[in-house]
C-alpha cells in the first residue's frame, strides 16, 4: 500500500514512450494543429484517462444506478422486520332514536387512536432468499460497474488516439500540399524555361486538387474526433503528448489471456449473478405456495364511544395479540405459472451465460491476434516509408538530369505521402490494438491502469445503507463530479 503510484504512460516531462524500440515521432506532429490548443497545458493519456474516470457521464450513471441497487438489502431484510402503523380518527356523529315510548338525538364527535404491530414469522422462506438474491444484484451490479469502466476507459484511450492519429494525417496532407504547391511553381518556371510542356503543369495542378481535397477530408475527420474526444473526457484536447503502448500489462501468451479474462471479466461475472439471481426467484416463486404466519399486535383506544344510548361519552380500551395463518389452496395458477416461468428463464440465464463466455474468448483471442500482428506491420509501414524516402531522392536527383519527368516525382511524393500515412495507421494501430486487448480481457480500470485519481469504492454506499432503517438524504459520493 506504501509503495509509490506508478504511471504506465509516462507524464509529459519524461521521456516518450516507444514500440519495439522505435519512438512514436508521428503523434508529435499532432501538438502543431491549431486546434489543439498549442499554447495549453500539455495533456497525457493518463491525464485524458483520468478526466473521464471522473466526469463521464455513462460511467457516473452506472454509478447510481449500482448504489440504488444497494438499497434493495435494507428492503429484502425489511420483510423480516415488524411494521408499525399509527391510527387514528375522527368524525362527527349523529344518531336520532325515535321509538313509540321516547325520542333520543344524541350528537357526538367519537374520536380514537391506535397501534398495529404486523411481524412475518414465516413465508416460505421468501424473505431469506430475498436477503440472499438482493446480495447477489449487489453483486452483480458491481461488475456490471466494472465492466462501464472498462469499456469508458478503453473508448476514452481510442478517442486519444483517435484525436493525434486525425491531427497527424492532417499535417501530413497539409506538407503535400505545400510541397505539391511549390512542385507546380517549380514546373511553371521550367515550361518557361522550354524544358517541359504544358501537360506538366497540368498533371501537377491535378495532383495539387486532389491533395487539397484529401486534406479537407482530413480537416473533417479530425473535427469529428476532437468532438468524440470532447464527448468522452469532458473537455477539449489540448496539445496531446506521444503515447506508449501498454505491452507490459499484457500476459505472456493467448492462453494467460484467455484464462484471465473468463475467470476475472466483469461481464462474464455478471451474467453468472444473474444465474444466482434467478435461480433465487425460482425458490422465492415456489416459496409463495408455503403458508405465510404472522404476529399481530394492536391496541386502540376510543373516546366519546358511543356503546350505549344515553352514555355518549364513554371510553373503550382495546389490546390484542394474535396469529394470522394464511395458507394457500388455489391462486387461479398464477403462482404455479409464475414459478414455472422462472424456471425457465433460469434455463435463459445458464445459456446466456455460456453464451458470454464464448463470446468473451472469441473477443480476446481476436484481440491478441490483432496485437500479435501490430508490431510486425508498424515494422513493414516503417520500412516503406524508408524506401519511399530514398525512392524520391533518387527520382528528384534524376529528374534534374532530364531520367525522369514531373509525373514521376509526384507518384513518388503521393507514394511516399501513402506511406507515411500508412505508418501513421500501423502505430496507431498498435497502440490501440493493446488497449484492445485489455479491454477484452475487462482489465481497464482506474486501479490496473494507475490513473492518479480517487477510486471509486461501491462498498462504501453499501456499507453505509445495509442496515440504515431509516432516512431520506441521497449519498454524496465524494470520488465523482456529480451532474447538477
Amino acid at each position: 500500500m506504501g509503495q509509490a503510484r506508478e504511471f504506465p504512460f509516462g507524464k509529459p516531462a519524461r521521456r516518450v514512450p516507444s514500440i519495439g524500440g522505435h519512438t512514436l515521432l508521428f503523434i508529435l506532429a499532432a501538438c502543431s494543429w491549431p486546434v489543439l490548443a498549442p499554447h495549453a497545458h500539455a495533456e497525457t493519456l493518463t491525464d485524458a484517462l483520468s478526466e473521464a474516470y471522473l466526469t463521464n457521464p455513462q460511467l457516473n450513471a452506472q454509478r447510481a444506478s449500482t448504489r440504488s441497487v444497494d438499497e434493495n438489502l435494507p428492503m429484502a431484510r425489511g420483510t423480516l422486520l415488524p411494521t408499525v402503523n399509527l391510527l387514528g380518527n375522527y368524525a362527527v356523529l349523529q344518531q336520532n332514536l325515535l321509538t313509540s315510548a321516547f325520542k333520543s338525538y344524541t350528537l357526538t364527535q367519537p374520536a380514537g387512536a391506535g397501534l398495529l404491530v404486523n411481524l412475518n414469522v414465516f413465508n416460505g422462506f421468501r424473505g431469506l432468499n430475498g436477503i440472499d438474491q438482493a446480495k447477489a444484484q449487489i453483486f452483480q451490479s458491481r461488475q456490471i460497474l466494472r465492466n462501464a469502466e472498462n469499456i469508458v476507459l478503453a473508448n476514452a484511450a481510442a478517442a486519444y488516439l483517435n484525436v493525434l492519429h486525425d491531427a497527424a494525417v492532417y499535417k501530413l496532407r497539409n506538407n503535400f500540399v505545400r510541397a505539391v504547391a511549390n512542385q507546380v511553381v517549380t514546373t511553371k518556371g521550367r515550361f518557361l524555361g522550354g524544358e517541359v510542356t504544358k501537360t506538366d503543369i497540368f498533371q501537377a495542378e491535378s495532383y495539387l486538387a486532389r491533395g487539397k481535397l484529401d486534406r479537407s477530408t482530413s480537416t473533417v475527420n479530425l473535427q469529428s474526433s476532437i468532438s468524440a474526444y470532447s464527448q468522452l473526457i469532458g473537455r477539449s484536447p489540448n496539445r496531446l503528448t506521444a503515447v506508449g503502448s501498454p505491452d507490459r500489462m499484457l500476459p505472456q501468451n493467448v492462453g494467460a489471456a484467455v484464462q484471465l479474462a473468463l475467470t476475472d471479466h466483469p461481464a462474464a461475472l455478471a451474467a453468472r449473478y444473474n444465474v444466482d439471481i434467478i435461480e433465487l426467484a425460482v425458490k422465492i416463486a415456489e416459496g409463495e405456495l408455503a403458508p405465510t404466519v404472522n404476529l399481530v399486535g394492536s391496541v386502540n383506544q376510543n373516546f366519546n364511544y358511543v356503546g350505549y344510548v344515553g352514555a355518549p361519552n364513554e371510553r373503550l380500551f382495546q389490546g390484542m395479540v394474535g396469529v394470522q395463518v394464511n395458507v394457500p389452496v388455489y391462486e387461479g395458477g398464477i403462482v404455479y405459472a409464475r414459478a414455472r416461468q422462472a424456471k425457465e428463464r433460469l434455463g435463459e440465464a445458464k445459456f446466456l451465460y455460456h453464451q458470454q463466455v464464448n463470446e468473451i474468448k472469441q473477443s480476446v483471442e481476436a484481440a491478441w491476434a490483432a496485437w500479435n500482428e501490430s508490431s510486425k506491420l508498424a515494422a513493414s509501414a516503417r520500412e516503406q516509408v524508408r524506401s519511399a524516402e530514398s525512392a524520391l531522392a533518387g527520382i528528384r536527383q534524376e529528374a534534374k538530369i532530364s531520367l525522369r519527368t514531373t509525373w514521376d516525382i509526384l507518384n513518388a511524393q503521393l507514394t511516399l505521402l501513402s506511406a507515411r500515412i500508412a505508418l501513421v495507421d500501423a502505430q496507431r494501430n498498435r497502440i490501440l490494438s493493446g488497449f484492445g486487448l485489455l479491454a477484452s480481457m475487462g482489465q481497464l480500470s482506474a486501479e490496473k491502469l494507475a490513473l492518479d485519481v480517487p477510486v471509486y469504492d461501491a462498498t462504501t454506499h453499501y456499507e453505509q445503507v445495509k442496515d440504515q432503517w431509516f432516512g431520506l438524504e441521497a449519498w454524496n459520493p465524494p470520488a465523482v463530479k456529480q451532474a447538477e
